[in-house]
């Protein structure tokens, strides 16, 4: 449970929240953005 607690905060935070509070409650009730932020792809060469 700890694994996926950490995996969602890492989520938020690459999708720009510097809240968790926040973060959860932009996406509490919108399953294409939960779905967008998962998709996600770093910047491979952020430069």
């Amino acid at each position: 449970m700890a694994a996926l607690r950490i995996a969602a905060m890492n989520l938020l935070r690459l999708a720009g929240f510097q809240s968790i509070r926040a973060g959860m409650q932009a996406v509490m009730h919108d399953i294409t953005a939960l779905l967008a932020m998962a998709q996600h792809q770093p910047l491979l060469n952020p430069c």
